[in-house]
């Protein structure tokens, strides 16, 4: 992980949100008047390499979809 940064930003909205599961990454929802516009995502907390490994072995523990019943 690299070092934190600071940022100056002119923005017209913040919202603050938490970040959730989305199958093999994770997402965060913003208003849907937001749709198309340009947004920027700032990670606040440090990843610990222990979560990296925890989010790797459930991404290879899924079952892929085959389209199969």
């Amino acid at each position: 992980m690299s070092d934190p940064m600071e940022v100056k930003l002119t923005a017209y909205k913040v919202v603050d949100k938490i970040a959730t599961a989305a199958g093999s990454s994770a997402h965060v929802f913003v208003p849907k008047e937001w749709v198309g516009k340009k947004v920027k995502v700032f990670l606040l907390e440090q990843v610990s390499e222990n979560e990296k490994t925890q989010n790797k072995k459930a991404n290879k523990r899924k079952k892929p979809i085959t389209g199969k019943s």
